[in-house]
């Protein structure tokens, strides 16, 4: 059960990382476009 457990969290963590990981390249994807076509995107 230890070694199931263990998968388990580190399948959560590498969800949590996958989520982070695209949420920075979205922030920077979008910020380029604001740049790009001027300050006229803002949330």
């Amino acid at each position: 059960m230890q070694i199931y457990d263990l998968s388990l969290l580190l399948y959560q963590i590498g969800i949590h990382l996958h989520v982070s990981v695209w949420r920075c390249v979205l922030l920077v994807a979008v910020h380029q476009l604001t740049q790009r076509k001027g300050s006229w995107i803002w949330w």
